[in-house]
């Protein structure tokens, strides 16, 4: 699959506790890898495991069929309807 909802959360559900920043920002851990915002409907991108919300992820995948973070262009990029 292009973003894998199921990785995302099992890599957040195997930690007990995330560290928030003491300056308050949104832990890295659930940062979007595009945005830097908290993450929204959180995927992980199959090619470089990174987090994204996944609206922004498909908009940028849809527009240019490669990953919007690694670049890497993939098969499953091409033609995808997210």
């Amino acid at each position: 699959p292009l973003l894998c909802r199921a990785d995302f959360a099992k890599a957040i559900g195997s930690r007990t506790v995330i560290q928030v920043p003491k300056d308050g920002s949104v832990p890295k851990e659930l940062q979007c890898a595009l945005s830097k915002d908290l993450l929204r409907e959180a995927a992980v991108l199959p090619c470089c495991q990174s987090n994204v919300s996944v609206a922004l992820a498909s908009t940028r995948i849809n527009e240019t069929s490669s990953c919007p973070v690694c670049m890497q262009v993939s098969a499953h990029f091409f033609g995808s309807n997210l």
